[in-house]
C-alpha cells in the first residue's frame, strides 16, 4: 500500500476543518441528537466519497491510507461504516471461506468504531459488516 498522495491529503484535511467548523456538529454536540448526527452525514459524507471514489479509481493501493487518515475522530466517525465494509470485502478468503491472515486494518477501524464517541451513531450504520469481518476471520484471530 502507498502513502496518500499530499493532494488527497489537503482535500482531506480541509473537509476535516469543515467538520469541525459545522453548526451541524455544533447543534449534534449540544443536543446528541441522531437526527443532528443525520444531518452531518449527509453534509460530509458525500464530499468524503467523492474523494474515496477518486482515489479508489486514479490510485488504489492508496486506498487503506485514505481509510487510516478517516480514523482521526476529528473526522467524527464519518465514512467509517463504509470503510469497515470495505476492508472487510478487501481480504483474500481460502477454500474455507476464511481469511489467508488476519485482517489488521478490519480490526483497526472495528476499534475505532468501538472507542468513538459517537459510537451510538455508527453501531445503527454498519450493518452485518461487522458480523460477517469476524465469521471470515481464523479462529485464532477472533479469540
Amino acid at each position: 500500500m502507498e502513502s496518500l498522495n499530499s493532494s488527497y491529503l489537503s482535500e482531506l484535511e480541509e473537509i476535516k476543518k469543515a467538520i469541525q467548523a459545522s453548526d451541524e456538529l455544533k447543534k449534534f454536540l449540544d443536543e446528541e441528537e441522531d437526527d443532528d448526527y443525520r444531518a452531518l452525514v449527509q453534509k460530509y459524507e458525500g464530499a468524503i466519497h467523492d474523494l474515496y471514489t477518486r482515489v479508489a479509481n486514479d490510485n488504489p493501493l492508496q486506498l487503506v491510507s485514505i481509510e487510516e487518515h478517516l480514523l482521526d475522530s476529528e473526522y467524527e466517525g464519518l465514512y467509517l461504516p463504509k470503510a469497515l465494509g470495505y476492508s472487510v470485502l478487501r481480504g483474500r478468503i481460502n477454500d474455507d471461506i476464511k481469511y489467508y491472515r488476519p485482517q489488521n486494518h478490519f480490526k483497526n477501524i472495528l476499534e475505532t468504531i468501538i472507542n468513538s464517541s459517537n459510537f451510538e451513531q455508527i453501531n445503527q450504520r454498519i450493518g452485518q459488516s461487522i458480523q460477517i469481518g469476524f465469521s471470515l476471520s481464523s479462529d485464532i484471530w477472533i479469540t
